[in-house]
């Protein structure tokens, strides 16, 4: 069950999502959410972190959406670079990452290592023994 939120974490909340999607040039995000939420903030306080570590699991939520909705666009953007399509600016070695990437998440197809381990029997056979010599032999 969410926690309640008080109108403040709920409006920084929404403020840093706006600004997460439309203004990627703010350069301190955290900071810039919690001024139009109304927060108080001092240049040289950590009230800002501390507003942040408090909304944690709603942040992390937060972070799974935008990758959610990012996804199909992040996508297109390595295929395209892994294709060097024209205004992607890929290098071959980022064409290569790219690729590489795209087969890791996309499809699936992951390199795996085997290792071949042979256990041998907890019992070993060992020949008989010679029977002991007597004085008589």
């Amino acid at each position: 069950m969410p926690r309640q939120l008080t109108e403040r974490q709920q409006s920084f909340l929404e403020h840093l999502y706006d600004i997460l999607q439309n203004e990627p040039s703010v350069s301190n995000k955290y900071r810039e959410a919690a001024i139009r939420a109304g927060y108080s903030i001092n240049e040289k306080s950590n009230h800002v972190m501390k507003i942040a570590r408090s909304l944690k699991d709603e942040i992390t939520e937060m972070t799974k959406d935008l990758l959610v909705e990012g996804g199909p666009e992040a996508a297109q953007t390595m295929i395209d670079i892994m294709r060097g399509v024209p205004g992607s600016d890929g290098s071959a070695r980022d064409r290569m990452a790219a690729a590489g990437n795209i087969l890791d998440r996309g499809v699936g197809v992951t390199k795996v290592e085997k290792m071949a381990v042979e256990v041998s029997p907890g019992l070993m056979f060992l020949p008989p023994k010679d029977a002991p010599q007597t004085e008589e032999e």
